[in-house]
Parts: structure tokens; C-alpha cells; sequence
């Protein structure tokens, strides 16, 4: 799951077998193509697309969408998308409202997943190594975690990155 934010841009991503490719805007609409046509994706509604199918995507100004990857073996044994009456076969391109009993059942699972996702027992050591390097970025003038590459690269000419990999 992870919630990119993006402007103005046209995204494609390559079809994927065994994986549902489930987007969902958050604030504003965006355009998804189905067999060669491009359709409009409100708030309120997603875009599923099946294991093998490309994902092309038009995305406008300041648009927040969130991006799921579902397990095909997952989703067919729950079948979490759109009702069976549904004329579009399992697994092709599709929109549909989440007010729906599949949208509501489908937000159901998500919130359950993310909840597990959130409760999930951290690596051993990950904390300490967070809490190491939040540390050491505030004994540095690093104050804002969320700022952290942008004020590195004021302060030292390059990303945090760059730096890592020397």
C-alpha cells in the first residue's frame, strides 16, 4: 500500500501476473484507459485491474491516489472486487463505486490489512536504529524528519543518498 501524490503525468505500469492493481483517488479525479478508451475515476470510486493487465493512468494537478497490490490467489478466494452480476469478466479493467457492497466490503479488508500492517512487530533493532539516526539528524540542525533531504542537500550540496553510497 503506499499513497504517492502526484502532478500532471501520465502513469503506466507494465502488466503483472498474480497481483490486482487496485488505485483509489483520494482528493481528485483521474483518467484510466479500458479497452483503449480513457474513463474518468472519481473520489468515492476505484479502478481494479486484473493479474496480466497494463495499468495507464492520467493523473492531474495535486491528485493524492492510494496504490494496493492484492495477491490474485488473495483476491480470487475472497473475491473482493465488483458483485458476480457485474458483466465485466473477473479480473479485467475496471471501475467501480466503493458505496457498493464490494466497495464496502473491499474498504473493509483494506482498513483490517492496514490495521494489521500498523501492529506488525518492528524488525529487531529497527527502532533503535530510528531513534539512532532521528537523534544524530537533530544534533545536526536536522529539526523537521519530514525536511530531512532537502536541508541536507542545502547544507552539503547532495542527497542523503548520494552521501550513503560512498
Amino acid at each position: 500500500m503506499f499513497l504517492p501524490r502526484v502532478t500532471n503525468a501520465r502513469v503506466r505500469k507494465q502488466a503483472v501476473e498474480g497481483f490486482y492493481t487496485l488505485n483509489v483517488p483520494l482528493n481528485e479525479r483521474f483518467e484510466c484507459r479500458i479497452a483503449g478508451r480513457y474513463q474518468a475515476v472519481e473520489p468515492g470510486s476505484a479502478y481494479l485491474a486484473g493479474p496480466g493487465n497494463e495499468v495507464d493512468l492520467r493523473i492531474g494537478q495535486d491528485t493524492s491516489t492510494l496504490v494496493v497490490n492484492i495477491a490474485a490467489d488473495l483476491m480470487d478466494a475472497r473475491w473482493l472486487g465488483p458483485e458476480p452480476e457485474d458483466p465485466t469478466p473477473r479480473g479485467e479493467p475496471q471501475v467501480f463505486s466503493l458505496a457498493s457492497p464490494a466497495g464496502r466490503r473491499l474498504f473493509g479488508t483494506l482498513s483490517a490489512l492496514w490495521g494489521e500492517v500498523l501492529r506488525a512487530p518492528l524488525p529487531t533493532g529497527a527502532k533503535l536504529d530510528f531513534e539512532d539516526t532521528l537523534a544524530e539528524a537533530l544534533a545536526h540542525g536536522f529539526y523537521h524528519p519530514g525536511r530531512f533531504s532537502l536541508q541536507y542537500r542545502k547544507a552539503f550540496g547532495e542527497r542523503p543518498s548520494v552521501t550513503l553510497r560512498r
